[in-house]
């Protein structure tokens, strides 16, 4: 039979784990960002950036339309954590 786990190590689990929740929340907005201003076709609609406009599912309302608006406006391009 195994033995119980301490209060200690369950807080430190649930710490260790809402760290790393968090740090990839935050690689994931930052990623999305970087794609929704890339050159590639939209991953939500499949429509060119130079089209994004003539999206159906109107601007804000696209998928990477909301991911544009996630930046933050302090005049700096994200950059994906190493």
């Amino acid at each position: 039979m195994s033995e119980p786990i301490s209060r200690e190590a369950l807080m430190k689990t649930i710490e260790n784990l809402t760290e790393t929740n968090e740090q990839l929340s935050t690689d994931n907005d930052t990623l999305r960002i970087i794609i929704s201003k890339s050159d590639i076709d939209c991953i939500y609609c499949g429509l060119p950036k130079k089209d994004m406009g003539k999206c159906a599912y109107g601007f804000p309302g696209c998928g990477r339309a909301d991911d544009l608006l996630m930046e933050d406006t302090d005049g700096t391009e994200p950059e994906p954590a190493v």
